[in-house]
């Protein structure tokens, strides 16, 4: 007799670490790079590099010097010599900054709070100027192709990916596989909130009995929102967050919603004034709170748990007692020193939030992200088409062959007519 498949509701929750392997910085590193790209302009990650730096042909020396003069106000011991550690965090900077804007203060005679809120948004360029990833991408190949085969097993099986991280590595393989097959991102994928097309005019509502969800609680490098309608744009295929440094409409309307109003920026930074407001990200926070109060599985890959983020703190604290199952199994993905005498501090926090029926102590692993992907049983290239087109539709193989082809055809004609022009 043949076995029944079970549905399977599975959360998985990504922090910083599940970023890391793939060449962003954690939380605790982006102060030092940020503070290294002002002391070194001209080098690989220095401020001439950040996107919104420039104005035309002419670089912001204007800005990079009022965020070095923000930076040393808030850290009085900062020199311009001083070569900062993780011991000093951009947390600790942006909480400052955040509650002086909030009391309508400034932290130093020189520095106006006109001058402090313009600080604080080339603080924000500088954040998207270091998130910079390009290693090791076929893990997250790997890990999107695992969460299609986990999704499409039974008809009532459902994938979230909860994130706090702001890049996009995990869901762009994914988007692709589905894009590859002709299947439309906004009616098979729960994004938590309606969103605009950035290619096109469209509104994607959430879909209904979604396989997939990509809840990003604190924002994405592809997201902008608009200024005038409060829809937030995406784009499927790349990061647009540094149109953001756009003040006017660019020279091709890149940054200008289809409603005809600017596009700005939506990233929540690291802080623990954190106050989440816009309409948008408070329906991503119910919609992963929904989806962990039914899930059968928390997987957490590389969230340390920190006693600053309340905010996170109190929504899993909020799903756990709202549970309708009791048998929740949890896991944990962390890199630590495997032989270290003494339990790290977040193995400490993750023991007092969850009773050792949920997290067994075999289920708090500390071989990170890379070895977890390692030992995942991802279908091959020709079951996960199989498995897509049976569950989501699409072209068949025939098809993506002869666009294939036609793309490649497409881009050597562009490439000749390039090297003719030249």
């Amino acid at each position: 007799m043949a076995r029944r498949k079970i549905p399977r509701r599975l959360v998985i929750f990504l922090g910083a670490g599940a970023s890391a392997p793939y060449g962003y910085p954690l939380t605790t590193t982006l102060l030092s790079r940020i503070w290294d790209g002002l002391r070194r302009p001209d080098g690989p990650g220095g401020w001439k590099r950040w996107a919104g730096m420039k104005h035309g042909a002419k670089l912001r020396h204007g800005d990079a010097r009022r965020l070095e003069t923000l930076l040393k106000a808030l850290l009085p011991g900062l020199e311009t010599r001083t070569k900062l550690d993780s011991g000093v965090s951009i947390v600790d900077v942006i909480s400052l900054l955040d509650q002086m804007l909030a009391e309508g203060r400034s932290p130093h005679i020189d520095i106006s709070v006109r001058e402090l809120l313009a600080a604080r948004q080339v603080l924000n360029k500088a954040i998207n100027g270091v998130l910079q990833g390009r290693c090791k991408r076929k893990y997250a190949e790997r890990l999107s192709s695992w969460i299609l085969r986990v999704a499409t097993e039974h008809r009532g099986s459902r994938v979230s990916v909860v994130s706090t991280n702001y890049d996009t590595t995990t869901e762009r393989p994914l988007f692709k596989y589905l894009i590859q097959h002709g299947v439309s991102i906004g009616k098979v994928v729960d994004l938590g909130m309606p969103w605009r097309d950035a290619s096109r005019s469209w509104i994607h509502v959430r879909p209904g009995q979604a396989r997939l969800a990509f809840l990003k609680l604190h924002g994405s490098l592809n997201w902008l929102r608009c200024e005038l309608c409060g829809h937030i744009t995406m784009n499927v295929s790349q990061r647009i967050a540094s149109l953001d440094n756009w003040e006017t409409r660019s020279p091709r309307e890149y940054n200008v919603c289809w409603c005809g109003g600017l596009l700005r920026g939506i990233l929540v930074t690291p802080s623990v004034v954190r106050d989440v407001r816009d309409a948008n990200l408070l329906g991503i926070w119910v919609a992963a709170l929904e989806d962990l109060r039914f899930a059968d599985e928390w997987i957490f890959v590389g969230y340390s748990l920190p006693t600053e983020d309340i905010a996170i703190r109190s929504l899993l604290l909020r799903a756990w007692h709202a549970r309708r199952r009791k048998n929740l199994r949890v896991r944990v993905i962390q890199f630590e020193d495997l032989k270290a005498a003494v339990p790290s501090e977040a193995y400490k926090r993750y023991r007092l939030f969850f009773p050792s029926f949920a997290l067994k102590e075999t289920n708090y692993r500390r071989d990170g992200l890379e070895a977890f992907v390692d030992g995942l049983d991802a279908p091959s290239k020709s079951k996960l088409h199989a498995r897509i087109r049976q569950t989501f539709g699409g072209r068949t193989s025939s098809e993506m062959l002869r666009r294939e082809k036609q793309r490649k055809l497409i881009e050597s004609e562009r490439n000749r007519a390039q090297r003719t022009r030249r």
